[in-house]
């Protein structure tokens, strides 16, 4: 009844063609459904059964109706009957899971995109805290401050308990907890710096008696804690991030240089054989992909530095091409110097030999003439 309601709804709405198809549809779903459950029941299968089940029917059915079988039961229409039966039920059972492997796939990307960031917070503030990230925040400063303050007064007491008797302890540990501490995390650092230098742990630094080095410049809008801090930092070897990708893009693209240098002069001087010429066109065909990766690391640096003029522009694989072939031109060049050389040196060596042999054939020539 419902469904009849349904097409009667469409119709007004819809055209009569389009409402033709859709009836259409409607009936072939029907039919196509009162099939497969026909198929099921010729299988004597259940509605949530799995493919095995379906194999292992279809194989005892087979045993039985199978032309070839010495079955007395053997029936060759009744058998096609089940075999048009089984692929009807293997199709549905597949369809089947492939929607539910769907349905499990949205609902896992439904509980990443709007549950995983929720509880990500509560990874932070060491799980203090109870309500909005604000509200934990604040509830994590005061924890925080309340620890430091116990920190502080048990300091105290261990210090008092090392110095007087055991009876004076108690009374001692009520008017250590009653001074109000400020900037508790502070005075304990400043407790801890003291109680060191007393110690000597200090004696041991490289700059123990010097006076300290003179400030160099710094940004006036950044206060001279962060200053030291970056100064610390930079002296143990620390960058950030976009300064070490900066250096790894010229690295890149140097090594990339050489590498394509060297495979050219593998392949000899020009001109180049037909193989050679064909090795050439893969060498620079990778080049380029080389450099298209590089390019991606520069769109990364690019988002990533502090000022607009330590952007970098992307490399182009043609001009870097060309800087590798004339690299290459000045080292032939270099090495026809070279040889050029070589040879002006041996037919140097060659003469000199020669008036050599010469000078000698002379001075023989005056001793027998004498």
């Amino acid at each position: 009844m419902f469904k009849f309601l349904e097409i009667r709804y469409f119709h007004r709405l819809l055209d009569v063609k389009t409402c033709k198809w859709f009836h259409i549809g409607i009936v072939f779903q029907c039919t196509h459904l009162q099939d497969v459950k026909r198929c099921y029941e010729l299988l004597k299968l259940e509605d949530d059964c799995k493919l095995c089940d379906a194999k292992a029917a279809y194989i005892k059915l087979a045993k039985r109706y199978h032309p070839d079988s010495s079955s007395c039961s053997a029936n060759i229409e009744k058998f096609r009957k089940i075999h048009e039966a089984y692929d009807k039920v293997c199709a549905h059972i597949q369809k089947e899971e492939r929607k539910e492997e769907l349905n499990k796939e949205e609902e896992l990307e439904f509980t990443h995109m709007y549950t995983a960031m929720q509880h990500r917070q509560y990874l932070n503030y060491e799980g203090v805290g109870i309500g909005t990230p604000s509200q934990r925040q604040q509830q994590y400063h005061q924890y925080r401050a309340v620890r430091a303050m116990d920190s502080v007064s048990e300091r105290r007491i261990g210090k008092i308990v090392l110095t007087h008797e055991d009876a004076m302890v108690i009374k001692d540990k009520k008017a250590a907890k009653k001074i109000k501490s400020t900037n508790v995390i502070h005075r304990l650092v400043e407790d801890l710096y003291q109680e060191s230098y007393k110690n000597g742990e200090f004696d041991n630094l490289p700059g123990k008696g010097k006076p300290l080095p003179t400030r160099s410049d710094y940004n006036p809008y950044v206060d001279i804690s962060t200053h030291n801090m970056n100064r610390v930092l930079i002296s143990n070897g620390y960058a950030p991030d976009w300064v070490t990708k900066r250096k790894d893009i010229f690295f890149m693209i140097e090594d990339n240089r050489k590498k394509l240098l060297k495979e050219r002069q593998k392949l000899g001087k020009a001109p180049l054989s037909p193989y050679n010429e064909d090795k050439w066109r893969q060498i620079c065909l990778k080049f380029d992909d080389n450099i298209m990766r590089v390019n991606k690391i520069v769109d990364s640096l690019n988002l990533a530095v502090p000022i607009i003029n330590l952007q970098l522009v992307q490399f182009s694989s043609k001009k870097e091409l060309a800087k590798v072939m004339d690299q290459y031109a000045e080292i032939e060049a270099l090495e026809k110097e070279v040889a050029a050389s070589r040879e002006l040196e041996k037919t140097i060596e060659d003469e000199k030999f020669n008036l050599k042999r010469i000078f000698q054939q002379l001075i023989e020539k005056l001793y027998k003439t004498v």
